[in-house]
């Protein structure tokens, strides 16, 4: 039976051991909700919204899911727009290998830098919607704090190897492999005609224009347009957008040929825009899950995309202005 409450939290009597990540089997997560309440206030929120956003780190879809603990619909909407501006696994594992291959011995501080920009990303989306469309105090809300305890590690590796890696691994056969073959085809077809000729040539001159004012090229855009199904397949969306198809058929080509073609700014903006631009599909189809509501689910690709767009502009301009 739940105990008590004290301060808006509620203090179990006999609790169990939780089912979750390590971090709420060690009583954690409640904590962090807790201790970063009055932060997220500051930006119309709540402390919940945290629990969130840490899921999405691992996937956007589960952090849009996690919103279902909050009890507020406004924050719960809130929450679930703003999810997708945090970096996924799938944009970390592609987005690692490209900063790396970019940027070479700084690849740790860009990519720190790039979480600090995705953090502030969310940070900032959660004050603008909520100094807007959802103007108003936020909720109060009640928290059950467990007692500190040990996790059980054997249940934390198999949660790890089915849940997490089994789940990457199932989302790149389902998605990654299908959309790397229409890719190829787009690319090749008709059979023989030059890269200018094919539907992918035909993207990059049409999507060249938009992407100048964020120092983004044709190909670039188109690539990341590619990407939408699942971002892990961007270096191969890359080397298909830039007509490298017939002879560089490895990541490990091109990635050494990218660096060559594009400057440490251009390099920087493109990775800032890939990780914050828009969801996957699959991101898509859980906020609809989640709301039933197609304007709530066109808020959800306007947000992230509005955001990553006037950031990528800033830093681009900014680094013109700068001299780089």
């Amino acid at each position: 039976m739940p105990g008590p409450l004290r301060g808006g939290i509620r203090v179990p009597r006999d609790p169990e051991p939780g089912l979750g990540s390590p971090f709420e089997d060690l009583g954690l997560l409640p904590r962090v909700a807790f201790n970063l309440d009055c932060p997220m206030r500051a930006l119309g929120s709540q402390g919940k919204q945290t629990l969130t956003w840490g899921m999405a780190f691992g996937c956007n879809v589960t952090g849009i899911m996690a919103s279902r603990i909050i009890e507020n619909k406004k924050v719960q909407l809130t929450a679930i727009l703003t999810s997708p501006l945090i970096i996924c696994s799938g944009g970390y594992g592609a987005g690692i290998a490209l900063v790396i291959a970019l940027f070479g011995d700084r690849a740790l501080p860009v990519m720190l830098s790039l979480v600090l920009l995705s953090l502030g990303a969310a940070s900032l989306a959660t004050l603008i919607l909520n100094k807007t469309i959802f103007r108003g105090e936020p909720g109060g809300f009640v928290l059950e704090m467990p007692p500190y305890r040990k996790p059980q590690w054997g249940q934390v590796a198999w949660r790890a190897l089915v849940d997490r890696v089994a789940h990457t691994m199932w989302r790149a056969i389902e998605f990654a492999g299908p959309a790397s073959l229409l890719i190829w085809l787009l690319g090749n077809l008709p059979p023989g005609a030059p890269f200018e000729q094919t539907p992918v040539g035909w993207l990059v001159r049409t999507l060249a224009p938009l992407g100048r004012p964020f120092g983004l090229t044709g190909e670039m855009l188109t690539a990341l347009l590619f990407t939408l199904p699942a971002k892990e397949i961007v270096v191969p969306a890359l080397a298909m957008t830039y007509g490298l198809q017939t002879n560089l058929v490895d990541s490990e080509q091109v990635l050494n040929y990218l660096p060559q073609l594009w400057t440490p700014l251009s390099s920087y903006t493109f990775v800032v825009f890939f990780m914050l631009y828009l969801p996957c599909l699959v991101t898509v189809w859980a906020t609809w899950e989640e709301t039933r509501s197609l304007k709530w689910t066109l808020m959800g690709l306007l947000v992230p995309l509005t955001t990553a767009s006037a950031i990528t502009f800033l830093v681009y301009q900014g680094g013109r202005l700068l001299g780089f």
